[in-house]
């Protein structure tokens, strides 16, 4: 016996140009499933998902507000969690990331509670103190890991708000954008809480 099938031609009543009927709807409903997937759902994905943030445009994030320069991406949109907010915006591989929420301490407790909670950097230096042009005192340390280069800053004001930025990207785009992350870093105010 022959290991290939004789199977019977298609009957002219299935046909369309040689084809079997039957098979061209499953077929194209096949095809249209693959180009939804691989070109509209990631044209929408993009769309939606990375918007380039316009001049003056400021972002709460909980208990805080901060405008990234123009040209940025916002890679994620300020979204509550608990009792901590967070914003992400991106440019040439570096992010910058705020993160808010209530904080019993200082600012240094706070950034070496960051610390002690990562392991993804390490931390160089000591802590260089720095304030915010409302005058909320914060400190910084640099950080580094095998991937990135960056920043790590804490911020508390006398009513417990508490804010974490974090800046990290390759070196040499970290040093172009300086003045950039500078002034994000500046644009960084403490809303009054309720019945201030």
């Amino acid at each position: 016996m022959s290991p290939l099938r004789n199977e019977a031609a298609v009957p002219v009543e299935y046909r369309l140009f040689g084809l079997d009927r039957r098979l061209i709807w499953p077929t194209v409903s096949v095809y249209l499933v693959v180009f939804l997937w691989s070109g509209v759902m990631p044209a929408i994905n993009e769309a939606v998902h990375n918007k380039e943030v316009l001049a003056g445009t400021a972002y709460n994030v909980g208990s805080v507000s901060f405008t990234p320069t123009q040209g940025w991406v916002l890679t994620k949109a300020p979204f509550p969690a608990g009792n901590s907010s967070t914003a992400e915006v991106f440019k040439d591989g570096v992010t910058f990331s705020v993160k808010s929420g209530v904080w019993k301490g200082t600012a240094e407790e706070l950034l070496n509670q960051i610390v002690k909670d990562q392991n993804e950097f390490v931390v160089e230096g000591k802590p260089v103190p720095i304030t915010t042009l409302q005058k909320v005192a914060g400190v910084a340390k640099r950080i580094n890991s095998p991937n990135y280069t960056g920043l790590l800053l804490a911020y508390v004001d006398r009513k417990g708000q508490g804010v974490e930025v974090t800046v990290k990207g390759p070196a040499a785009t970290s040093t172009q954008l300086e003045q950039p992350i500078a002034d994000m870093i500046k644009s960084i105010t403490f809303k009054p809480k309720e019945g201030d």
